[in-house]
């Protein structure tokens, strides 16, 4: 099959075999000459990922409503148990009213009995002594300083407590390898794969100009997306208020895939 235009570019064929490429990682199933011509040509490279950005984007929402199925079905069964077990308590609670809490003829029966008045005999009482007790010395207290020698506790690495946030993806390692797709934009920061801190802040900017609306989404290392926002301007102050491991951006407009990069919190 011939993937190339009259123009030298990728047909749609050709595009949606790499996008395709992308998402199941097979690279053997990829013609040669899509694969020379994506490496020489922007242009079709941008087309193939926005492509395969759009169809990532598909999967998740699938795979979303799925789950919500899944999640309204057990809900809608919790609420009929809920309602057998309301309906067995009351009648339990009916038949112990009806049959078990009746009052017997005699038991409601109150029979008279005789006050018992018994003289106290005072001569049996015998005073109470209080015993007097010794005054008690107070202990000295050991003011001497302790000869064993503490060290304080070591904090614990955030590395050693979230491993598996810290390990990279592969799906997104390899998009990695051409970040900058906005041929208007340029970088400026942060700097890709820079290691910040927990709750510090991280400066997003670009120079260049667009007209375009543009959105701002941060995902982890999962695929799992965990801030995403409009911006008005090409410069963004994004508190880091995550957990530590690797995290994804992506600079993305209405219809394309701008650029993207990888930070890492600590």
């Amino acid at each position: 099959m011939d993937y190339l235009t009259k123009d030298g570019h990728l047909t749609e064929e050709g595009i949606a075999l790499y996008a395709e490429t992308l998402q199941s990682e097979n690279w053997t199933a990829l013609a040669k000459e899509v694969g020379l011509h994506i490496e020489d040509c922007s242009v079709c490279h941008g087309e193939a990922l926005a492509l395969y950005a759009l169809l990532s984007e598909m999967d998740k929402a699938s795979e979303e409503k799925e789950v919500d199925n899944k999640t309204g079905g057990k809900l809608v069964q919790m609420k009929v148990l809920r309602w057998v077990m309301v309906a067995v308590l009351a009648g339990l609670s009916f038949y112990f009213y009806r049959y078990l809490d009746r009052p017997n003829a005699q038991d409601s029966i109150q029979q008279d009995q005789p006050i018992a008045n018994e003289e106290v005999n005072k001569e049996d009482v015998t005073p109470i002594v209080k015993e007097e007790k010794e005054p008690t010395t107070p202990k000295k207290e050991n003011t001497e300083p302790s000869s064993i020698p503490t060290t304080p506790a070591s904090k614990p690495d955030n590395r050693d407590l979230y491993a598996s946030n810290f390990v990279p993806s592969e799906q997104m390692e390899a998009l990695l390898t051409d970040a900058v797709r906005g041929d208007d934009l340029e970088l400026i920061s942060p700097q890709q794969k820079a290691i910040f801190q927990v709750q510090e802040n991280i400066l997003f900017e670009w120079a260049g100009t667009i007209e375009e609306a543009l959105f701002l989404q941060i995902e982890n290392n999962k695929g799992e997306k965990v801030y995403q926002t409009a911006l008005s301007s090409l410069q963004f102050d994004f508190q880091a208020d995550l957990p530590p491991g690797l995290y994804y951006w992506r600079l993305e407009s209405e219809e394309d895939l701008l650029m993207l990069g990888r930070l890492e919190l600590e």
